[in-house]
């Protein structure tokens, strides 16, 4: 069984083809001292963006793949943070085009003891 995530990243995306795999590779290619998972969180596209996310999970089995509709950037990032596993978290990319760590104390928030 592998060790929990002490890192989880969400990157959300719909049709973001020309974007995704950048995001993908950023986290995918890093050398790390401890377990990570990265959440794919598509809300319905209709390019080829999934078509990469599938191609990247092939390569990284840390990859989980949430595809489904959504209501929002925000309805995204709330299922990849209600799936994170990690004790800490990072936004990749994505809709909104660049990153910024989600670390935060925020009691009842997904199987994490409040921590994403």
């Amino acid at each position: 069984m592998p060790p929990k995530p002490f890192v989880s990243v969400v990157t959300v995306s719909l049709n973001a083809a020309h974007t995704i795999a950048d995001a993908i590779a950023s986290v995918s290619l890093q050398e790390t001292a401890f377990a990570l998972e990265h959440i794919c969180v598509d809300g319905g596209s209709v390019d080829e963006t999934r078509s990469l996310i599938d191609a990247w999970a092939v390569r990284s089995k840390h990859i989980v793949r949430i595809y489904e509709p959504d209501t929002g950037i925000f309805d995204a990032m709330n299922k990849g943070l209600r799936a994170a596993s990690g004790e800490s978290g990072e936004e990749a990319g994505g809709r909104t085009g660049g990153g910024r760590q989600v670390e935060h104390d925020c009691p009842g928030v997904g199987g994490n003891a409040g921590r994403y």
